[in-house]
């Protein structure tokens, strides 16, 4: 099935305009079968993660079908938290419904809707010691404590949030600048690890050059220091002569 998938894909190019599938019984066929296997997988999930699942298809299908659809599309920064539909994974990859630190908002060139960089957050993660992890908590405008999980940063398309999280008194909820800080070293360690090592390089390269200036400094009020002594003892031997 797949060849043959490649082999109609490499007969369709150049064509125009591209038929809908509607129009291939071979393809229809393929669909309901694939869409058969669903089914059965889907019956043998737990029910909680079944319900998740569906959750998670239904908001994907919204995006096929914009007609009756209101997208999120504020403009966010930094450090604020929405809640965002990660349906679609592989194997042990983050999914559903979860909180996500934003690290960045992107726009497409001024047009409806954008995207955004940002790390989800999950509570089991909290105090896990992972290196990947960056503990969070109710001060960082959270209902829980939990973790930042910088194994799992991804970008996301707008349509994926489901609306801001906000405190008890209306504030939109945020991220504390210092913990943001703690997300970006461990990305620029972990991601980056060349401009990293050239971060940690320059930023002794600097503290030694502070400490040379301000050692510099000392000498400098010390010589003042005695230049006027001097210059006192001098006035009161003229005078005394």
């Amino acid at each position: 099935m797949k060849q043959s998938f490649k082999d109609k894909l490499e007969a369709l190019k150049g064509i125009s305009p591209l038929p809908a599938v509607k129009t291939d019984a071979e393809t229809i066929i393929a669909v309901r079968e694939t869409l058969d296997r669903m089914y059965k997988v889907m019956l043998d999930y737990k029910l909680d993660y079944g319900i998740k699942w569906m959750v998670g298809l239904q908001k994907y299908l919204d995006d096929k079908d914009t007609r009756t659809v209101k997208w999120f599309n504020n403009h966010l920064s930094r450090g604020h938290v929405v809640e965002a539909e990660l349906f679609g994974h592989f194997n042990k990859e983050l999914t559903f419904a979860h909180p996500c630190v934003v690290l960045y908002d992107g726009s497409y060139d001024g047009n409806v809707g954008g995207w955004m960089l940002v790390a989800p957050i999950s509570t089991p993660r909290f105090n896990d010691k992972n290196a990947f992890t960056v503990d969070l908590t109710v001060a960082d405008g959270l209902k829980h404590d939990c973790g930042a999980c910088l194994d799992s940063v991804q970008v996301i398309d707008k349509r994926r949030v489901i609306f801001q999280h906000t405190l008890p008194d209306g504030a939109k909820s945020k991220v504390r600048d210092i913990k943001l800080d703690e997300i970006d070293q461990k990305i620029i360690h972990y991601y980056l690890p060349e401009s990293h090592n050239k971060y940690e390089d320059a930023a002794k390269v600097l503290a030694t050059e502070q400490k040379e200036h301000q050692d510099t400094r000392t000498e400098l009020n010390r010589l003042q220091k005695l230049n006027e002594e001097l210059q006192q003892k001098l006035e009161k031997f003229e005078q005394s002569v």
